[in-house]
């Protein structure tokens, strides 16, 4: 049990889910239904991971279908750090958000975790994040979607100001409109802001070539799976999340399928690193240009 400051009308409890907090990693179902037996029913769910969020959060749905409908509950996704490449990472946030608009409205599944490179280098993730709802929403909905990206930082008033920043760079970028409170920058020290902006071009291309260096554990120690599933079936599921991955098709659905299904968290990570093809370039539409722009307002 921990508290997590991201319900600031309601503070209450959050009860983490992590691949990181079992010994051994949360291997299936039966352990995600353990787990959750012992939360208090009062606490906040928050699922942290890497590119394991929406495995977990697959689990979590099929565990607890009716909560997970209702209340309200936090996805907190580590970008890099993963055993695939980032733009892989950002689409899984990108389809669990777009997934969890209809099956899970009351949580927020785009909050991207503190980056140990940095905060240059975690609004650079915000900022390709939006890049990948931009390929996959509809215009209709992109605004709306994109509205929902927040990034954590260390304490309260580092999260706003990069906030702050993102919505600023998609002002000027994307052609959205936020509310000024959102995107006003000028609260924050200028010295802060330019230091970041001035990264973030580099900060983009090195998450852009991170072609995923293999550093997220999913190992669960070889915990057998259960001796009960109907393998044919998995097989098939299994398949079905494959050509998902493949074909760039929400891997949402078949994941909660293999979840229901009985697989482990090694299986579903196996399909998924074997599925992904090395990243194509995408055009930059976030580029240096543009970013003087925004840095032009303190000269």
């Amino acid at each position: 049990m921990t508290d997590i400051p991201t319900d600031t009308d309601q503070p209450r409890p959050s009860f983490v889910i992590s691949h990181d907090g079992l010994p051994g990693g949360l291997n299936d179902l039966g352990q995600m239904r353990d787990l959750l037996a012992g939360a208090p029913r009062t606490a906040r769910p928050v699922i942290c991971g890497g590119t394991l969020a929406p495995w977990l959060l697959a689990l979590y749905h099929v565990a607890r279908p009716a909560e997970g409908a209702s209340e309200r509950g936090l996805m907190v996704s580590r970008i890099g750090h993963s055993f695939c490449p980032v733009r892989e990472q950002l689409r899984l946030v990108a389809e669990a958000a777009d997934w969890g608009a209809q099956a899970m409205p009351g949580w927020r599944m785009m909050t991207l975790a503190p980056d140990p490179a940095g905060a240059a280098r975690q609004l650079a993730a915000g900022v390709l994040l939006a890049e990948e709802l931009k390929r996959r929403c509809k215009a209709t909905e992109y605004r709306s979607m994109v509205a929902t990206i927040d990034l954590l930082d260390v304490d309260h008033r580092s999260d706003l100001m990069l906030n702050a920043m993102l919505r600023h760079v998609l002002c000027r970028n994307a052609e959205l409109q936020f509310s000024s409170q959102l995107h006003d920058v000028s609260n924050f020290p200028e010295k802060d802001v330019r230091q970041i902006m001035e990264r973030l071009p580099a900060e983009r291309q090195a998450l852009l070539r991170d072609e995923g260096p293999r550093r997220e554990t999913v190992s669960t120690m070889g915990k057998p799976a259960d001796p009960g599933r109907d393998g044919n079936a998995l097989q098939k599921y299994f398949l079905a999340l494959r050509e998902a991955a493949k074909r760039r098709v929400n891997l949402m659905g078949p994941s909660i399928a293999c979840a229901r299904a009985g697989a482990t968290t090694d299986e579903w990570s196996e399909v998924i690193r074997s599925a992904f093809t090395p990243i194509v370039r995408p055009a930059n539409n976030w580029s240096d240009g543009n970013i003087g722009q925004f840095l032009r307002k303190f000269n």
